[in-house]
């Protein structure tokens, strides 16, 4: 069988990866392409006629003894690459907590007012202080009534509730931008009850605070 042995002068030959063609355990072939980049003289486009005579006549497989890492598949040149483990998904991010309530203060009112008694304002001069203690994100002033009276007189009376408790609460340095107010009027009852209904429990001005 002819076998070339000598070495093409002047002739660069790059070995290209093309796509991949066939797996083994832990590797893949990929195919390999010979390009050649110069321009060859007379003799050696005699000697690569004379090669390309002979790899028409021979089978593909007897062109030259093969390196462990190099195959043919159907006359095509396979070389084989260790494939890399894929990377691990990244861990998902954690989710955000929900605010947190640090304390809550309740105010009770008479029927039908909006005005601080004593007891109303020492809870009212506690919560400012832990307020300016915490400094939390979010003080939330909510207004509340029994159900005594109509429910829009009962929803306007709840608002003002909770602009007395803003308003005293402003008075001991606590700026009014740092608040939301609310106003529940006869809902979320403390204490459920049958309609017209005078109970001290429900009528209530909520502090709360999240940090």
């Amino acid at each position: 069988m002819f076998r070339p042995s000598y070495i093409l002068p002047g002739v660069a030959a790059v070995m290209l990866l093309a796509s991949t063609a066939a797996h083994a355990a832990g590797y893949e072939w990929k195919r390999v392409d010979y390009q050649y980049l110069q321009s060859v003289s007379e003799k050696e486009r005699g000697m690569l006629r004379i090669y390309k005579d002979y790899e028409e006549r021979e089978p593909c497989q007897n062109y030259r003894e093969l390196p462990p890492e190099v195959k043919y598949v159907d006359c095509k040149l396979y070389h084989r690459v260790a494939i890399p483990d894929p990377p691990p998904p990244p861990a998902p991010p954690p989710a955000p907590e929900p605010p947190k309530v640090v304390s809550s203060y309740e105010i009770f009112f008479p029927l039908d007012s909006t005005a601080l008694d004593l007891q109303a304002n020492a809870m009212v001069d506690k919560a400012a202080a832990d307020i300016a203690l915490y400094q939390p994100s979010t003080v939330i002033v909510a207004g509340y009534t029994d159900t005594s009276g109509a429910a829009d007189y009962n929803d306007q009376l709840s608002a003002n509730r909770a602009m007395a408790v803003s308003a005293a609460l402003s008075q001991r340095g606590i700026p009014n931008t740092a608040m939301d107010l609310e106003a529940h009027g006869q809902n979320d009852l403390k204490v459920p009850t049958a309609d017209d209904v005078h109970e001290p429990q429900n009528r209530r001005t909520v502090i709360h605070f999240m940090k």
